[in-house]
């Protein structure tokens, strides 16, 4: 499905046994996973961490210092410094 990292929208796959990450924009390929103990690592060697709420469902996915929601800036998830401000 879709995810965006602040308004960048990627679509996250499953194909053979890894998980692709595609850059919407642009249409670039940005990050493989594949599962080993330590969780879904990436090609560069990052982590992709997948956090839960409360009830059991996906909240949001980070790599390294990058946060996935399922939908730009969303609220509900905690987005360092927060949604943007509209005056």
């Amino acid at each position: 499905g879709v995810w965006y990292w602040g308004e960048t929208a990627f679509e996250i796959s499953w194909d053979s046994g890894e998980l692709r990450m595609l850059e919407l924009r642009a249409q670039a390929a940005y990050e493989e996973y594949h599962r080993e103990d330590r969780g879904w690592v990436g090609t560069d060697g990052t982590v992709l961490e997948v956090v839960r709420g409360p009830d059991g469902a996906v909240s949001h996915l980070v790599s390294e210092t990058y946060l996935f929601t399922r939908t730009p800036y969303d609220a509900s998830a905690p987005i360092p410094g927060g949604p943007p401000k509209h005056a």
